[in-house]
């Protein structure tokens, strides 16, 4: 868990990495990815909810000290999702298109 955190304080893109996780994670293929009581989906979901509201403390307070702790939020992906078989990964593209919709408009 600490070299995965690691890995991700240095990536620094938190948002962008969080982004391409959410939009990644029910297309991962691999035994046992979505269990049939939803645990894992449950466990994902709330790790979301806990790094939206350290990023909007940290963005509406400016208490940057929380900010280490996002990264807890991508390492319980890489816990519950890790795999030994090859998946493709698709660059996070929801943000971009909603940001050239609202641009056309």
């Amino acid at each position: 868990l600490r070299r995965i955190c690691s890995l991700i304080e240095g990536c620094g893109e938190y948002e962008k990495l969080i982004n391409g996780l959410f939009e990644n994670f029910l297309h991962v293929k691999g035994s046992g990815t979505l269990d049939s009581d939803f645990n894992k989906t449950l466990s994902i979901h709330s790790w979301l909810d806990f790094y939206e509201q350290m990023m909007d403390i940290v963005q509406r307070e400016q208490n940057y000290s929380l900010l280490p702790y996002s990264v807890y939020a991508s390492a319980a992906f890489h816990m519950h999702f890790t795999s030994t078989r090859n998946t493709f990964i698709r660059y996070p593209k929801a943000s971009y298109d909603l940001r050239q919709l609202i641009q056309q408009n």
